[in-house]
C-alpha cells in the first residue's frame, strides 16, 4: 500500500462502497462537532476506480468524509494498491472498533449463528418487533421482572 498522504476540498471524487453500512448522520453530526472542537485530521483509505469516470472508492472514513465536507475541511487520504488492501469483511472489523455495536447488532449478530428459529434470539426478536417495546422493557417482560427504575426511562 502506498501510505503518501494526500489532501483534497474535492468532495466529489469520493464514492461510497455499497457494501459498507449506510451513512449515519447522527454519527457525522457528532464528527462535525468534534471536527470543529478540535480538528485532527486523520486519512481515510481509498482506492482509485476509472469505470465510466475516475474516482476515488472510499474503503475505510466515509462518515469522516460527510463530516469534512460539512465543516468545509479538507479531506486526508491514503490511496490503495488495489481492492486486495482491505476488503469489506476488514471494514467491518474496523467500523466495529470506531463504533461501537448496539443491542441490535448483537441480536442480529447472534440470530445469524442460531440454528433453531424458535431458539431464545429469534424469540425475542419476534417479541420486540410484535409489541415495539424498548430493548430492555422486551428484556424485563421475558424474564417476568418487575419493571426497573432503568427499563422505565429507556
Amino acid at each position: 500500500m502506498n501510505t503518501k498522504i494526500h489532501t483534497t476540498t474535492d468532495y466529489d471524487q469520493f464514492k461510497f462502497l455499497k457494501e459498507n453500512r449506510p451513512i449515519n448522520q447522527k454519527h457525522v453530526d457528532k464528527l462535525v462537532r468534534s471536527m470543529r472542537e478540535v480538528y485532527i485530521p486523520v486519512p481515510i483509505l481509498v482506492v482509485e476506480r476509472n469505470v465510466i469516470f475516475p474516482c476515488l472508492v472510499v474503503k475505510d472514513g466515509q462518515h469522516r468524509v460527510m463530516a469534512a465536507k460539512e465543516c468545509g475541511y479538507p479531506i486526508h487520504y491514503i490511496i490503495g494498491e488495489d481492492d486486495a488492501d482491505i476488503t469489506v469483511d476488514q471494514i467491518r472489523t474496523i467500523n466495529e472498533t470506531v463504533r461501537p455495536w448496539t443491542m441490535d447488532d448483537y441480536l442480529h449478530s447472534f440470530m445469524t449463528t442460531e440454528e433453531d428459529e424458535t431458539g431464545p434470539y429469534h424469540t425475542f426478536d419476534w417479541f420486540k418487533k410484535r409489541y415495539n417495546f424498548p430493548f430492555q422493557i422486551n428484556i424485563d417482560l421475558l424474564c417476568n421482572r418487575p419493571m426497573a427504575e432503568t427499563s422505565m426511562n429507556v
